[in-house]
C-alpha cells in the first residue's frame, strides 16, 4: 500500500473512496436519506418465515366480485365475525373503517356480533387530513361498536420518500393515546420505544391468508382459525390501500399491519438507531478509511471529518429549517472540494442520461432520431397508453413507469426483439421492417397480449393503447420527420376514436381527403339515400308500453361500408356540416311520425341536436316549416340536447329552446350527469324530460355511488315536474331497480335494440296489444 501511495496511486484510490462516500451521501439527499438507507439495511438482513400465529382474512378481488358491491353492508362483516367466533380464534382485528353510519339494521347486526363473540376484538381508528391546513380529523368506530371492542390506531406513516420503514407502538387520536392495531394484535407491550422497525426479512408470502368470501361460504377448517390472531383487511388493488415497502414493492395495508404484528411477536423487535448514532457511524467509517492511507491520512482525515461534520450539520439544518438548506449545505461544501474529481463521472452520467429515460432506462427520442438518420427504410410505430394519468394516480408515478417498461418488453417481443424507445411518460416507439410487417396484424397482436393485463412487481393493470404508423419511406416529404408523421397518424386515430392510424400510405391520403371533403360527401350521401334512421324504443316502466322512440342515424357508404356515428358526427360538428345532418334527421323523424299516425300509432319520436343547431336562428324556422309540411302534432317530436351542450352555449341555447318550446315541441336534457349544470340552470331550461346518462345507469346495481346519483337525478327531475328516462338499461336487475326508484321510462338493449322502420311497426303493434306489459 505504501509503495502505491509513493507512486501516486494510493491518493487516487483514496480519493475514489472518498468520492464514492460523498457522492452517495449527496445523491441520497443528505443525512435524512442516509438514515433511511441505514434502516433499510437494518431490516433486510436474511430471510425468515412468518410465525403462523397471524392469519389474514383478505378482502380480495374474488370476494368483491362474488358480493357484487363495495363498500359492503355491515351485516357481511357481522357474518364473518360470527363465522370466525365459531372456530375459536384468539383475537380478531378489523383493518376496516367503521366510522360512518350505514343502515340501522346493518350497524345493529355488527354490534350484536361484537357483543356475542368470545374472542378479543379490535377495531381500527384512523386520523385523516382535513381541508383546514394543519388539522386532522379522527375517524373512530361508531359509539355502539367501539363500546364492544378495543380500539387500535391503524395509521401507517411513510417516510418522505414514500416508503414505510417504522411503525408506531401507539399514537394519539382525538386527544387520547391509543395502542396501534398491530400492537393490540400481537398483544405486545413495547415500552422502551415509541416506534419499531418493521422486520422486512419476514417473507410476506409466508403469512397465511383466507379469502373473505371463502369464510362466509364455510370453506375453511376449524384448525386453520383456532387459536390464531385474525387480521381482516383489503388486499384488492382497486381499493387502493397499498404502501411502498423497501425491497418488497407495493404491499396492502393489512399485510403491513400483519408484518408489524409479526415483528412485535419477536423476542426483541428491532428499534431504530438514534440519528446521532448513525451519524457517528458515518464519522467513524470516514476516519477509519482515512487512517488506512499512510502519509495521505492527514489530508484524507480532514476531508472525511469535513464530510462527517457536514452530515451532522445537515441533520440539524434539516430539522430546523427544512430540506432545501439540507441539500444546499453539502452541495456548497463538497462541490468546492471535489468538483474536479466528479467532473468526469458527472459527464459520463449526463451522457448516459441524454440517451436513456432516467426511470426506465429505455432509449429516448434523441437515440431514436440518431437511428432514423440511417439510410435503411423502416416503418415507425408509436404506441400511446391511454388513461396514463389515472394509472399513475392509482399506483404512483414510479410504479406506472414500471408498467410502461413491462409494456415495452411486450412490444419488443412482438417486434422480433427490436429495441423500444420511450419518447414521453406514456409514449413508446419501435422501428419495424416494412416488408415483413402488416400494421393491422402487428397491432392486433399487441392488443391480444394486453388482454391479460400488464404486470410489474406485484402490480397488475389493464392497459389500453392507440397506435400511429409512419409508412412513407423514401418518397416521404423531406420537410417532415417520421416521428412527426407517426404522431399525426396517432392524433388522427384518437380524434376519430380509432385504435390505429396510418401515415404516409395511400390509405392515409385517401382518409385525409375524405375528412377534408366531409361536408360535400355528407350532402351527397343524404341525396343518394345512403343515410337512414333506426329507432330505439323507450318503454314506460309503469305500464310496459312504448310511447316514444329515439331516432339514430346510420351511414352505409358504398365504398367504405358502415361509417359509425362516433366517426362522422364529431367531424361534422367540427367543419360545420352538422346542420345538414340534423335537418335530414329531423325531416325523416317527422315523416316517420306521420307514417305512424297514418297507421293508428301515436308514438313520439326523439331526435338529437347539437349546440351548433341551437345557435343557428334558421334552425327554428326549419323545424316550424317541417311541422307545417307534415302536419304532425308538435308534441310528437322531441328534441334532445346534451347537458354539456347546454352549458357550453347557455344564452343561445335558452333563447332557441324557448322559441322551439313555443312551437309546441317537447325538449329533453340528454346525458344528464356528465356535465356540471346547476339545479337553477336546469330549472330555467324549458325541458319536458331528463335523460340520465347510460354510464351511471349501467353500473347502478354494482356501484353504490352510481345508484345514489341515479336516484338523485330521478328525484330532481320529478321535483322540477319532468319525466325521467334512464338510458343504458341492459339487464332485468337494472330495470327492477329503476322501477323501485320510480323512474318513468327505460331505454336500452334489455328493452330493445335499435330497429329498422319496418320492424318498428311490428314492435309497436305488439306493445299496443299488451305483449310487452308482461315482459316488463
Amino acid at each position: 500500500m505504501t509503495s502505491m501511495i509513493r507512486h501516486g496511486k494510493g491518493s487516487k484510490v483514496a480519493l475514489l473512496c472518498l468520492l464514492i462516500v460523498l457522492v452517495a451521501a449527496s445523491w441520497l439527499g443528505g443525512f435524512a436519506a442516509f438514515e433511511r438507507r441505514v434502516l433499510d439495511l437494518q431490516t433486510h438482513l436474511g430471510e425468515r418465515q412468518a410465525s403462523g400465529e397471524i392469519l389474514i382474512v383478505e378482502i380480495d378481488p374474488k370476494s368483491i366480485d362474488a358480493l357484487k358491491q363495495w363498500p359492503w353492508p355491515r351485516r357481511l362483516h357481522a357474518q364473518a365475525l360470527n363465522a370466525l367466533s365459531e372456530r375459536d380464534p384468539r383475537l380478531i382485528a378489523f383493518d376496516v373503517d367503521f366510522s360512518s353510519r350505514q343502515s340501522p339494521e346493518d350497524d345493529a347486526a355488527l354490534s350484536r356480533a361484537l357483543q356475542s363473540t368470545k374472542a378479543t376484538t379490535v377495531l381500527a381508528a384512523f386520523e385523516q387530513a382535513s381541508a383546514v391546513e394543519g388539522r386532522s380529523i379522527a375517524a373512530l368506530p361508531l359509539p355502539a361498536l367501539r363500546s364492544r371492542a378495543f380500539i387500535g390506531n391503524a395509521n401507517v406513516r411513510p417516510d418522505p420518500d414514500g416508503a414505510v420503514r417504522t411503525y408506531p407502538v401507539a399514537a394519539e387520536i382525538a386527544g387520547q393515546l391509543r395502542p396501534s392495531l398491530a400492537t393490540l394484535t400481537a398483544e405486545a407491550n413495547v415500552q422502551r420505544a415509541s416506534e419499531i422497525l418493521i422486520d422486512y426479512s419476514i417473507d410476506p408470502a409466508s403469512i397465511p391468508r383466507l379469502s373473505f368470501i371463502d369464510l362466509l361460504r364455510g370453506d375453511v377448517a376449524v384448525s386453520a382459525i383456532q387459536g390464531k390472531r385474525i387480521l381482516i383487511g383489503a388486499t384488492a388493488i382497486e381499493l387502493g390501500d397499498r404502501y411502498h415497502i423497501p425491497g418488497r414493492g407495493l404491499l396492502p395495508g393489512v399485510v403491513v399491519q400483519a408484518l408489524a404484528a409479526e415483528t412485535m411477536l419477536l423476542p426483541a423487535p428491532p428499534i431504530p438507531l438514534p440519528r446521532t448514532a448513525s451519524a457517528l457511524v458515518a464519522l467513524l467509517i470516514g476516519i477509519a478509511l482515512a487512517a488506512m492511507f499512510g502519509r495521505q491520512r492527514h489530508f484524507l482525515a480532514a476531508a472525511f471529518m469535513t464530510a462527517a461534520a457536514t452530515i451532522l450539520s445537515t441533520y440539524w439544518v434539516d430539522q430546523t429549517f427544512g430540506a432545501v438548506l439540507n441539500l444546499a449545505i453539502p452541495t456548497l461544501i463538497w462541490g468546492g472540494l471535489f468538483v474536479s474529481g466528479l467532473a468526469l463521472e458527472v459527464r459520463l452520467l449526463l451522457k448516459k442520461r441524454e440517451l436513456l429515460n432516467p426511470v426506465t432506462d429505455l432509449p429516448n427520442r434523441r437515440l431514436l432520431e440518431r437511428e432514423l438518420m440511417k439510410e435503411e427504410h423502416r416503418a415507425l410505430a408509436l404506441v400511446r397508453v391511454q388513461g396514463y394519468d389515472r394509472i399513475a394516480s392509482a399506483f404512483g408515478v414510479d410504479a406506472a413507469q414500471m408498467l410502461i417498461l413491462s409494456l415495452a418488453r411486450l412490444i419488443s417481443v412482438r417486434s422480433q426483439d427490436a429495441p423500444v424507445y420511450q419518447l414521453s411518460n406514456n409514449l413508446l416507439a419501435v422501428l419495424l421492417d416494412p416488408a415483413r410487417t402488416d400494421p393491422e396484424i402487428w397491432f392486433a397482436g399487441v392488443e391480444m397480449n394486453l388482454r391479460q393485463g400488464v404486470s410489474a412487481d406485484d402490480i397488475r393493470a389493464d392497459i389500453r393503447v392507440v397506435a400511429g404508423f409512419d409508412l412513407a419511406g423514401p418518397e416521404a416529404d423531406p420537410n417532415s420527420s417520421p416521428i412527426d408523421r407517426a404522431l399525426l397518424a396517432l392524433s388522427q386515430a384518437e380524434e376519430g376514436k380509432r385504435r390505429l392510424g396510418l401515415s404516409g400510405g395511400q390509405q392515409d391520403r385517401d382518409g385525409e381527403q375524405w375528412r377534408v371533403g366531409l361536408a360535400a360527401t355528407l350532402r351527397k350521401a343524404i341525396e343518394a339515400g345512403h343515410l337512414r334512421l333506426t329507432f330505439q324504443p323507450k318503454m314506460c316502466i309503469g305500464t310496459g308500453e312504448v310511447t316514444h322512440v329515439e331516432a339514430l342515424v346510420r351511414w352505409l357508404d358504398p365504398e367504405r361500408g358502415p361509417i359509425f356515428p362516433d366517426q362522422f358526427i364529431p367531424l361534422a360538428e367540427a367543419n360545420g356540416s352538422i346542420s345538414d345532418l340534423t335537418r335530414f334527421v329531423v325531416a325523416e323523424a317527422a315523416d316517420m311520425i306521420a307514417r305512424l299516425r297514418a297507421n293508428g300509432l301515436t308514438t313520439g319520436v326523439a331526435v338529437n341536436i347539437s349546440t351548433n343547431d341551437l345557435a343557428d336562428p334558421a334552425f327554428v324556422e326549419f323545424v316550424a316549416e317541417t311541422l307545417r309540411r307534415t302536419g304532425i302534432p308538435p308534441d310528437a317530436l322531441t328534441l334532445e340536447i346534451t347537458e354539456t351542450g347546454l352549458i357550453e352555449g347557455r344564452t343561445e341555447a335558452l333563447v332557441s329552446a324557448r322559441r322551439l318550446k313555443a312551437l309546441g315541441l317537447r325538449l329533453s336534457i340528454d346525458d344528464y350527469g356528465t356535465g356540471q349544470s346547476t339545479m337553477a340552470y336546469v330549472e330555467q331550461f324549458p325541458a319536458d324530460e331528463l335523460k340520465i346518462d347510460m354510464s351511471f345507469v349501467m353500473r347502478m346495481t354494482d356501484d353504490r355511488a352510481n345508484a345514489i346519483l341515479v336516484k338523485s337525478a330521478i328525484d330532481l327531475g320529478h321535483a322540477l315536474g319532468l319525466s325521467v328516462v334512464a338510458e343504458g338499461v341492459e339487464t332485468a336487475g337494472i330495470l327492477t331497480a329503476l322501477r323501485e326508484q320510480r323512474c318513468d321510462y327505460a331505454q336500452g338493449y334489455h328493452i330493445s335494440r335499435p330497429l329498422e322502420a319496418d320492424d318498428l311497426f311490428t314492435y309497436l303493434s305488439a306493445s299496443r296489444e299488451g305483449v310487452l306489459r308482461s315482459a316488463a
